[in-house]
């Protein structure tokens, strides 16, 4: 390298002859006007981000009072509609029904409405069905029952099923007290429901006892044309608002949100229905959403609250803080860095020469190399590349060196579908115990079509966590092919093509293994030509060995593909019936029979064989089991030949 090169900056436009105090000092201006930005960037962003959060606090809670206040309507109409599809409701059904309703809400009850004439008889009725002291009440100046002035019409409290301890107050008219009287003639003008203005509930503990009635009239269906007639009474849901806003939510103490909801059907100021008891922060974010309940339309207003605060502080104090001290120690760290660069830059080119000349020596040495050598880098997110590939690789996989070099997908893709799952997880158990790789697969190459290759290497693990592969792939498709030959050779009949003796032993023990474990039914057919050392002698070996292979192509047509047919040397041949009984078997020998009679064999003529049959028998060994077939086939010599013999009981 020349002398006179010019040497690269100090981060760029940094020169090595600079001053390291002027640098540091720079430097140093320059961090803190960084983290002045930074501080006023990151308070607009916090102010931003603080108005998101409490924007989806406050979107959550208003979504969570409007589905409250439309499960309380949904409930109260279920409510409604069993009185109308029902001919009469009694007690312990009305029980039955409104108990699994009470769910944020304080009581459900079922006022009838009575004429003035029959009080008399409505309470001695309903002290008969077991409440003794049943009598139409209203409430005193001091707040207590009394029994009911007399009036044209009443609705008093006949069925209640509340949460209170406090008991039901039975019997209470609710057309005694004007506001709940105004709510039961607006739900019965309408015929819809109707809620009342914030009032004083009776029966409820005190701190609940501030809530709103929830009516609906209950209308029995009339024919088309008819007068519509007044209803029969009302359902009514009595709602503690406190109970049913805060229900589900976190302490006081813990509450990011204060809540207020405001009634805006009363006149002049409207009246507060609900208010948190936590306050809100100064300098609140607010939120204000009309929510509607029945007939009324209620403002809830949502603030943030003093843990909304406390749990989304600011950090630009320890931004600049933090700023401060960066650009302290950077500034330290660039006065060290100036006054080293210099013998840093002689080592870097003094490294680099020698890395140069090491990577010319390694493409020279690959390139002699059969297969191809390389180092495949796993990254944590999945994808992989190769970080070095001879040239090698491109020619096993076909594909470009330096497509690898960024994405290792091209070599995965000719990667044998029935190969690529069980490649990976290769991979993957490699990378997980960094235990030396080695696997052997099939590639589908586009010009010489399927290769077997085989790949070693070793894992090691590097510091950002990925996985590195350090190995080399070679070309075994001429091997597998000798393999494959060779293993077909060792269980074949050189001759006839079929199944040899020893694979023959091989399938006969493995299935009478699994006929022990089974229903336990398995056969053999054992057949013999007739006359076969007469057809060498009088036609030459050469068509006995035609007449073997006409044998077995015709008995070879006639198999089932579970069955598994032999040669066991010369003449003799056997066929091996899984799940086979006697009588199947017998009809499968009477086929194969058949199959060498039905014609001629060439120059030959007729060729015939004599057959026996056996079937397994329970703790039978394979020897039996042969010698069985084998007595089968003598006998059918000794009766003549051209024959099968089947088995005898």
């Amino acid at each position: 390298m020349s002398s006179h090169a010019v040497r690269p900056k100090i981060l760029g436009f940094i020169s090595e002859d600079a001053s390291a105090w002027l640098v540091a000092v720079l430097v140093l201006l320059a961090g803190g006007l960084l983290t002045l930005l930074l501080a006023v960037g990151s308070h607009d962003l916090y102010q931003r981000q603080l108005q998101q959060r409490f924007d989806l606090l406050a979107s959550e809670r208003f979504s969570r009072i409007e589905e409250r206040f439309d499960d309380q309507i949904q409930r109260l109409d279920s409510l409604r509609r069993f009185f109308v599809n029902s001919d009469s409701v009694s007690r312990r059904e009305f029980t039955g029904y409104a108990r699994p309703l009470l769910r944020r809400t304080q009581a459900y009850a079922w006022a009838p409405r009575v004429g003035g004439s029959a009080r008399a008889l409505f309470e001695r009725r309903v002290r008969a069905e077991g409440i003794g002291d049943f009598s139409i009440r209203e409430l005193d100046a001091q707040g207590h029952l009394q029994l009911a002035e007399v009036r044209d019409e009443y609705v008093p409290v006949l069925y209640s099923e509340t949460q209170s301890p406090l008991g039901s107050p039975l019997g209470y008219d609710l057309l005694a007290q004007p506001l709940r009287r105004a709510t039961l003639e607006r739900a019965r003008e309408s015929g819809l429901m109707a809620i009342s203005q914030p009032l004083n509930l009776v029966g409820v503990e005190p701190g609940y006892d501030r809530g709103a009635l929830l009516v609906a009239p209950v209308v029995m269906p009339t024919a088309v044309g008819q007068p519509q007639p007044g209803p029969l009474g009302y359902v009514l849901a009595v709602i503690s608002l406190r109970q049913l806003v805060t229900d589900g939510l976190p302490e006081q103490s813990q509450d990011n949100l204060s809540v207020r909801i405001l009634d805006l059907s009363t006149e002049g100021e409207h009246e507060v229905l609900y208010q948190s008891p936590n306050p809100p922060m100064e300098h609140s974010l607010t939120a204000v959403r009309l929510l509607r309940l029945a007939d009324r339309d209620y403002q809830v207003t949502i603030d943030s609250s003093e843990p909304f605060k406390q749990a989304n502080h600011s950090s630009v104090s320890s931004l600049v803080v933090l700023g401060g001290l960066l650009s302290v120690l950077l500034s330290a760290l660039l006065y060290s860095l100036v006054s080293q660069r210099q013998r840093a830059l002689r080592l870097v080119e003094q490294r680099t020469a020698q890395l140069q000349v090491r990577d010319r020596l390694l493409e020279k040495l690959s390139a002699n190399v059969p297969g191809s050598l390389y180092q495949y880098k796993l990254n944590l997110d999945g994808s992989s590349q190769f970080v070095y590939a001879s040239a090698g690789t491109g020619d096993t996989f076909e594909v470009d060196v330096r497509l690898l070099q960024e994405d290792a997908a091209p070599a995965f893709e000719r990667v044998h579908p029935d190969d690529l799952a069980e490649l990976r997880a290769s991979i993957q158990v490699s990378a997980l115990r960094l235990s030396p790789w080695r696997e052997e697969f099939r590639v589908i190459l586009p010009t010489r079509g399927v290769r077997w290759l085989r790949g070693e290497a070793l894992p090691e693990r590097l510091p950002g966590g990925e996985v590195l592969w350090h190995g080399y792939l070679s070309d075994i498709s001429d091997l597998k092919r000798v393999e494959d030959e060779l293993r077909a050779l060792s269980v074949t009949d050189s001759l006839t093509g079929i199944y040899n003796r020893r694979y023959f032993q091989e399938r006969l023990s493995a299935e009478m293994a699994l006929a022990q474990r089974g229903p336990g039914r398995l056969s053999v057919i054992m057949l013999d030509i007739d006359h076969f050392k007469r057809i060498n002698d009088q036609h030459g070996h050469a068509e006995g060995d035609r007449v073997l292979k006409e044998v077995c192509l015709r008995v070879g047509h006639r198999l089932r593909r579970t069955d598994v047919f032999c040669r066991l040397g010369g003449e003799e041949f056997m066929v091996l019936c899984p799940n086979t009984d006697a009588g199947q078997a017998s009809t499968l020998a009477m086929e194969l029979w058949l199959a060498l009679r039905c014609a001629p064999f060439g120059r030959v003529g007729q060729v015939t064989a004599s057959f026996g049959i056996a079937s397994w028998r329970v703790g039978e060994g394979a020897d039996a089991l042969l010698l069985r077939a084998d007595s089968g086939v003598y006998l059918a010599k000794q009766n003549g030949r051209d024959q099968v013999t089947v088995e005898q009981d």
